[in-house]
């Protein structure tokens, strides 16, 4: 049974109130008013700002990485992205013209993506959520009651088989998402302070867990209105250069979308010298629901050629936009449990 390892914290008003709370008894209905309440993503949004501070942790709990992420949106095709890592930045812009990069140093991607997503857009949109057949469980997490939305099925893209897919724990008397659970190698993400802005919640401190280690901190420092447009703050520097525009999605959105998962050789070498942990990867997914790119951006490294060599091989549904099939960037974790058979 999966469950749910942590507590959580109040919620934080901020602004204005929060959406209705009127909870629906359809888990369909229910997820929906989820997804259209929890977030900075999907229609209805005025041009907004924000700040945010993230750490990622590696397998000791020490801090691998950290950074911040500062992003400015006034409507589609108009926002503008840094992620700033020391010396390191990168700035996307999503324009008309496409999308552009600037970068300073390293791209400090990776878990800074991560980040940004359950920021944005921590319930996947209703393309992906579509293919899921979804039941509605009641539980109990520390002092908290919450509503758990459980995906019983993914179907697969020829409708041949299906697989288990995330859950989500809403408050039980409001849509406020203070939860995400995967199931396999005990990963949940975590929301908590949560804040309302603009008629949506948007949590102000999430973290991500596996197996109760803490592996990733994001720290909304600032979320604000954009009063007056300025264009030229959404203008590309003269020097950025043209990328294939890409969505980026989290963890979480690619793991509803995998359909064929190899799992590694555990290394006996690695096993027999008592090496375990989570390799985490940045990945590219084509349009064709294969690993087009796959780099390791943390983990024990006697883990990762395994972990690389499994993933490589990892078939995904192709991922829709406007009801074209389009290329992502996310982040996949591998696990490696000594414990494990």
């Amino acid at each position: 049974m999966i469950g749910i390892a942590m507590g959580f914290a109040g919620c934080a008003a901020m602004g204005q109130s929060g959406p209705p709370t009127e909870m629906p008894k359809d888990p369909v209905s229910l997820l929906n008013l989820a997804a259209s309440s929890n977030g900075l993503g999907g229609s209805g949004m005025k041009p907004w700002r924000l700040k945010a501070s993230f750490e990622a942790f590696d397998e000791q709990g020490e801090v691998s990485v950290q950074g911040t992420i500062e992003e400015a949106w006034a409507g589609e095709h108009r926002s503008k992205t840094t992620y700033t890592v020391g010396a390191d930045a990168e700035t996307d812009y999503d324009s008309d013209k496409g999308m552009l990069r600037k970068v300073t140093g390293k791209p400090p991607i990776g878990r800074a993506i991560d980040a940004m997503n359950q920021l944005v857009h921590p319930i996947p949109d209703e393309q992906t959520r579509s293919h899921w057949t979804v039941g509605l469980e009641k539980r109990d997490a520390g002092k908290l009651k919450v509503d758990c939305i459980a995906v019983k099925a993914l179907k697969s893209p020829d409708g041949d088989r299906e697989i288990s897919g995330p859950m989500f724990c809403l408050d039980a008397d409001k849509p406020v998402l203070r939860a995400s659970v995967q199931p396999f190698g005990g990963f949940q993400v975590l929301f908590n302070s949560i804040r309302s802005f603009q008629d949506r919640y948007v949590a102000g401190e999430i973290s991500e867990v596996r197996n109760g280690k803490k592996m990733l901190a994001v720290h909304l420092l600032s979320l604000e209105p954009i009063d007056a447009v300025d264009a030229a703050e959404f203008t590309p520097p003269a020097d950025a250069t043209t990328i294939e525009r890409k969505i980026t999605i989290s963890a979480g959105v690619s793991q509803g979308l995998l359909v064929k998962k190899v799992a590694p050789d555990y290394p006996l070498f690695a096993k027999e010298n008592g090496v375990s942990g989570t390799v985490v990867l940045q990945a590219t997914i084509g349009k064709d629901g294969r690993i087009a790119n796959l780099r390791v951006i943390s983990g024990p490294e006697e883990l990762r050629g395994a972990a690389l060599d499994a993933v490589k091989q990892w078939v995904y549904r192709p991922y829709l936009l406007n009801g074209e099939p389009v290329s992502v960037d996310t982040t996949i974790n591998v696990a490696f449990n000594l414990g494990r058979r």
